[in-house]
């Protein structure tokens, strides 16, 4: 199975003729690769948070097909944990997210996502815990749909100071986000998010 989000639109590719998942809604099949990236291309995005399920008679073959008609951004970012188990997020153009940024030129996954939270949040002290995988989703960039893969890393730190928002990178506010609290918060963060944290920290 291969996943990718547009908005907050789920996508997902399967071989799998038995699907259930009481969020989708809608199902089809798809015979030959470029039906799905046409059919993608004309995905409405929708207000209330769905899936589609395309059903593929070659999955290999359409996803490579799928990844191919879209230039590719990498990033990495980080779920980071304090001692308190609080989580740490930020609020980005009126939605909560997790911290990440595009990889720049010469530095590994690790680094990247590791700069990226401490540009965006100001937390230092900041230590790898795990790999946790992968997401993909769908953004506009200059005019141009673009597939962002983003590598992201479980992390944990002692850091107690101040938290500081990258205003530049259009982030509202920082915020360390009790355990008890973090699905509400992710209720009105990208589905891609809640989707990540279910899969990974439930």
């Amino acid at each position: 199975m291969y996943k990718v989000f547009k908005d907050n639109v789920e996508i997902i590719f399967t071989e799998n003729d038995f699907f259930s998942d009481e969020n989708i809604i809608h199902f089809k099949r798809i015979n030959k690769a470029k039906e799905a990236v046409d059919f993608i291309d004309k995905i409405e995005i929708l207000d209330n948070p769905t899936a589609y399920v395309l059903i593929c008679k070659n999955l290999d073959k359409t996803i490579l097909k799928f990844e191919a008609s879209h230039q590719k951004r990498y990033a990495g970012g980080g779920w980071v944990i304090n001692q308190k188990k609080d989580l740490l997020m930020i609020k980005r153009w009126g939605k909560w997210d997790i911290p990440k940024g595009h990889i720049e030129k010469g530095e590994s996954m690790e680094e990247c996502a590791l700069r990226e939270v401490e540009e965006e949040t100001g937390v230092q002290g900041l230590k790898l815990e795990k790999y946790l995988g992968i997401s993909r989703h769908l953004f506009i960039y200059k005019g141009i749909e673009k597939l962002k893969i983003t590598h992201w890393y479980q992390m944990n730190t002692e850091y107690k100071g101040p938290l500081k928002a990258q205003i530049e990178e259009g982030i509202e506010d920082v915020k360390w986000v009790k355990p008890d609290e973090i699905n509400q918060y992710l209720t009105g963060a990208w589905s891609s998010l809640k989707d990540f944290y279910q899969k990974h920290f439930l």
